[in-house]
Order: C-alpha cells, then sequence, then structure tokens
C-alpha cells in the first residue's frame, strides 16, 4: 500500500506518521523501537512477539519515494506500548503514564470547561515528560545522598523521595499529595502530577532541579534542600480546585 508522511509529535518525541488512501493512520515499526529503551536489532520480530490481539504488520511505500517499511495501525501504539512497560522498558512507561496523564488532563479540563487547544496538549506532554526525566535525576540525587550517608538505612531513600514531594506539592499546589488526590478523587495510586497544569508542572520541575543541584553539590539533605529552593523561588500555591 501506499502512505503519504508527515510528523506527528507526541510531546518531546517525533514520529513519521503515515496515512494510506482510506485515511488509515500506521506508523513505522523500526521508528517505534528507535524510542523505546527495549535492546533489539530485529524491531518487527519484537513487535510480533508481543501478545497484542489483532497486531499485524503490513508493508508501506512511502509516496514520493522508492522506500519501503513495515508499519502497524496507530491505534495499535498504546498496547504496543503497554506491553514493553510490562516488561519493563522505561521508555515505554514514561510514554504510557504521560498519555494517560494527557488524557486525564483533557478530561478535567473538559469537565470544568477549560481550553485545552492544540499547541496546549502537546505544551503539557513535553512539560510532563520533561518532568519525569527531571524527577528520575532528583530520586538518583537522593539514592546518592543516602549512600554517602550510612546513618540513612538503603529504604530511606523512598521515604526521603516522598515527603520531598509532598512538600514540592504543597508549595506548588497549596495542598499536600493525600488532600490534593481527595480534592480531584484520584486513586491511591494516581499521580497528582497527571492533574497539574503546564505552568505547575513547569514550577515542579524547576523546584526538583535545583534541588537536585543542592543535594548533589552541597550535600543538603533532599527535603532541605527542596525548602529552600521553594522559598528563593516564592511561588505562590496555585488556588485551583479550591472551594
Amino acid at each position: 500500500m501506499k502512505c503519504f508522511v508527515t510528523k506527528v509529535q507526541l510531546g518531546c518525541i517525533v514520529l513519521d506518521g503515515l496515512m494510506d488512501s482510506k485515511g488509515k493512520y500506521y506508523l513505522s515499526v523500526p521508528q517505534i523501537m528507535s524510542h523505546l529503551t527495549t535492546d533489539t536489532k530485529q524491531p518487527t520480530r519484537a513487535i510480533k512477539a508481543l501478545p497484542v490481539k489483532g497486531l499485524t504488520i503490513d508493508k508501506a511505500n512511502i509516496v514520493g519515494t522508492r522506500e519501503t517499511v513495515n508499519v502497524i495501525n496507530a491505534e495499535m501504539l498504546e498496547f504496543i506500548l503497554f506491553e514493553f512497560a510490562m516488561k519493563g522498558d522505561k521508555a515505554a512507561k514514561d510514554i504510557v503514564r504521560s498519555l494517560v496523564g494527557l488524557s486525564i488532563h483533557q478530561i478535567f479540563s473538559d469537565a470544568f470547561g477549560v481550553k485545552f487547544e492544540r499547541e496546549e496538549r502537546q505544551k503539557w506532554l513535553a512539560q510532563r515528560q520533561s518532568g519525569k526525566a527531571t524527577r528520575r535525576t532528583f530520586i538518583n540525587a537522593i539514592r546518592d545522598y543516602v549512600k554517602r550517608h550510612p546513618e540513612h538505612p538503603p529504604m530511606d531513600s523512598k521515604f526521603i523521595y516522598a515527603n520531598a514531594s509532598d512538600y514540592v506539592n504543597l508549595r506548588v499546589m497549596g495542598r499536600r499529595s493525600k488532600q490534593l488526590k481527595e480534592d480531584f478523587e484520584l486513586s491511591d495510586s494516581g499521580s497528582v502530577r497527571d492533574i497539574m497544569s503546564i505552568k505547575e508542572l513547569s514550577r515542579v520541575e524547576m523546584i526538583e532541579d535545583e534541588a537536585t543541584i543542592q543535594v548533589d553539590k552541597f550535600d543538603i539533605h533532599p527535603c532541605e534542600a527542596v525548602r529552600r529552593v521553594s522559598d528563593v523561588l516564592l511561588f505562590a500555591p496555585s488556588d485551583r480546585g479550591l472551594v
């Protein structure tokens, strides 16, 4: 089949989207795999091995070129990402969480009558993906801090991050994680970051990024680093969702 190609943006990720003469959308198999952390030299075989019902791989000729690529129906992307995420692929996990978060944010925006246009959706998704990278860096900084301080048991890294993250939510949103989940009716496993606006996510990223520097360079306790950075930035907490 012959397909036209255009760039499809998923926040920080850009894919070649294909469309056939009937208006059906496809994605290149090698390109999908290039954005995941699963190490494979045979992307088509890796995707074929997934237990995804209805998954087929077709060949597409790109209009205006002699290029032929293996493709999947674009609707299969969410199932493929989910399966790789279940296998432990970190990139797949981040993409799935970001897309789920985008859907949740869109639902809340619709419910409150808030416009969430195309450019805003892409900015939100890019900010969310960027924020996840920052959070991983902050977590690594906490783990290294615990290693440098044997008085803190290894399990303390999770406890310290939970407290630091809770304080970030308090400074950015005006409420702690537990209260935010109750106010926005999130499940215990739900992420508070999924209901944040672009501005709020940007503030979270800024605080955690600067706190990481404080922990790494000056060996400051992560929770204290977050407090210091928050005090310097002087953000006025959001009052969104408050009655």
